[in-house]
């Protein structure tokens, strides 16, 4: 059996027709609405924006004492860490295994304070999230959240008797010498 294919004007014809009846009956699928009933525009002050992800209505809890550490390793914290802090904002930092991906503790910092630690010996990629509020471990420090990593490695290690650890200062400088880059609140 011969299948044909159609000719070009068959299929022009086919074109014209439906183009015809589209513009005879142009209200077909669509509702118009008289301009008198529609409702004025909003005044600029009336609108309110909507975010694309709104946290649930959070409120604040006590922030945890300077230096609440917790630990997600069995290993032995013995290598020194200390973090010093600015007033104005507290921090909430995380040492993550550079090798495995996981939290290897976290650490509660009060603005303006310092807490002297012992870290596991690893090497660990450093996180902190700072703000005023505290909203506890999931929301963090709410919509106002500011998450950064730092851009190097933290090796946390024995040189023959000696451990060494490290010390944070989270406190702007221009001569700083651990700098940072803004993370994703998600990734935190």
């Amino acid at each position: 059996m011969k299948t044909s294919n159609p000719s070009l004007i068959t299929i022009a014809v086919l074109f014209i027709g439906v183009f015809i009846i589209g513009k005879a009956w142009p209200d077909i699928g669509s509702v118009i609405i008289p301009a008198a009933q529609l409702p004025a525009p909003p005044n600029a002050a009336e609108v309110n924006l909507i975010p694309v992800n709104p946290l649930p209505q959070l409120k604040p809890v006590e922030l945890p004492p300077n230096g609440d550490t917790h630990y997600y390793q069995k290993a032995e914290a013995v290598a020194p860490f200390s973090i010093m802090t600015e007033s104005g904002r507290n921090y909430f930092a995380k040492l993550v295994d550079k090798n495995t991906g996981q939290v290897a503790m976290t650490i509660f910092v009060r603005g303006g304070q310092t807490v002297k630690t012992k870290v596991p010996l690893g090497s660990y990629e450093f996180r902190y999230a700072s703000g005023t509020q505290w909203y506890g471990e999931e929301h963090l420090f709410g919509p106002g959240t500011n998450c950064q990593k730092a851009d190097r490695i933290l090796d946390f290690y024995r040189n023959g008797t000696t451990t060494m650890g490290h010390t944070v200062q989270l406190i702007k400088r221009v001569d700083g010498n651990l700098p940072t880059t803004p993370m994703n609140r998600n990734s935190f």
